[in-house]
């Protein structure tokens, strides 16, 4: 008989037998009138037990759950068959586990709650009392958002469009306040620099934006322009720390000399970077030579001033093409930069200097914008609300979607 064998317990037999047989029964356990008990005896009622996280981090992001006395919990899920394998898989030094506000489990093996990176503890709850019955649950959504009937697609259009609406005057209102405290080109610079950073590096790309600050590439203004694009290349690629992933061997010795003599920065660290199932054309090193492209390409007329100038000349698709650096910037991404960064802070930049047209240029340009990429917020809103596809057809109708998915899901206005 195995050492770590578990006792033998008839609540058990109908027990999956891998996680991911467990995450099936997770995923049902809305149904539970009575909801699921914790190891130190709380009784909570599953609302929304999450999405599913593709990547590193808990197994499940931004569910909800209400305790006995109506408190609402919101926050990510770990499963695990045994609790102790949390320790045993390093959870508890990874601060990506720092929101998880439940552990999931088949075998308790004594454990009552689960420490967190933050010295924070979580309940743990064992689904064994319950698998049998959430085994045999034959249904067609085991969960969703509200429990509100099913409306008509024209309905939700026109709640998808108010949503989106709401969520772009957000934004915009956002980036106001932020120019209060900053110059309007650092702002939008920052913005669009964590854009970059798609979903898993945001935070580093906006730090390497405030190290290297658009004031310090502005200086470059008057160089040949062979030589500017690369010291911008230079500067970004040493003080993001990814200096050596950035170009070809050849390449890289002369940008590492060139660097030498630029201003001195303090380089991140590259754990800073989270590189963990990061496809290649979304790697931030990448994303460092486009963002360099772009600076370089502005240069002469100025950020704010050229995408200003571009948008009344052209429109935002072809603000969007410009934005497009091939293979490091691709046009989904540019398209992400444009709907939401670049429309909304000049619609925010034209409320302060109030100009009308601009203004009303940008809230036009996002309503009539097409339809971003997918990504996992957008489908497990479509999911949860039993879409058709053809309702989401314009970005405006995306934002729509994940301001609901903030608004209901996680709380936030935005």
């Amino acid at each position: 008989m195995p050492l770590l064998a578990e006792p033998r317990d008839a609540r058990y037999d109908s027990a999956p037998q891998s996680e991911h047989a467990l995450a099936r029964l997770w995923l049902r356990t809305k149904v539970l009138s009575t909801g699921i008990v914790t190891e130190d005896g709380e009784r909570l009622r599953v609302v929304y037990p999450g999405r599913s996280n593709p990547r590193a981090g808990p197994d499940f992001l931004d569910a909800v759950l209400t305790t006995e006395s109506g408190e609402i919990l919101r926050g990510d899920v770990e499963l695990h068959l045994r609790a102790p394998d949390w320790y045993g898989h390093g959870h508890h030094v990874d601060s990506n586990y720092n929101g998880v506000i439940l552990h999931v489990v088949l075998y308790t093996v004594g454990r009552i709650r689960t420490e967190l990176p933050s010295r924070m503890s979580a309940p743990i709850a064992s689904l064994a009392p319950v698998a049998k019955e959430l085994a045999g649950l034959r249904i067609a959504h085991a969960y969703a958002v509200d429990d509100e009937p099913p409306r008509e697609q024209s309905d939700i259009g026109d709640r998808l469009d108010a949503a989106g609406d709401g969520r772009f005057l957000s934004k915009s209102s956002g980036f106001a306040l932020a120019v209060e405290s900053s110059s309007p080109e650092e702002v939008l610079y920052q913005a669009m620099m964590e854009a970059l950073g798609y979903a898993s590096n945001r935070r580093p790309f906006r730090e390497l934006a405030r190290r290297v600050p658009l004031s310090t590439l502005a200086a470059f203004r008057h160089e040949p322009a062979a030589t500017r694009y690369l010291a911008i290349l230079a500067l970004l690629g040493k003080t993001s720390g990814l200096l050596e992933a950035v170009e070809e061997a050849a390449r890289r010795t002369g940008l590492r000399r060139l660097s030498e003599k630029l201003p001195k920065t303090r380089p991140l660290s590259r754990d800073a970077w989270d590189l963990h199932r990061v496809r290649p054309t979304n790697h931030p090193a990448g994303r460092v030579v486009g963002a360099a492209s772009i600076v370089d390409m502005y240069s002469d007329r100025g950020l704010l001033t050229g995408l200003e100038e571009d948008l009344r000349e052209n429109g935002p698709r072809y603000v969007s093409k410009r934005l497009t650096v091939k293979p490091y910037v691709g046009t989904g991404r540019a398209g992400d930069i444009v709907v939401n960064v670049v429309l909304p802070f000049l619609h925010a930049y034209a409320g302060i200097r109030r100009d009308r047209d601009l203004g009303d240029l940008c809230l036009k340009g996002f309503r009539s914008f097409p339809r971003l990429g997918d990504n996992e917020i957008l489908r497990e809103m479509r999911k949860l609300l039993g879409l058709d596809p053809e309702t989401v057809h314009n970005a405006r109708r995306q934002q729509g979607l994940m301001q609901l998915y903030r608004s209901t899901v996680r709380g936030t206005p935005a």
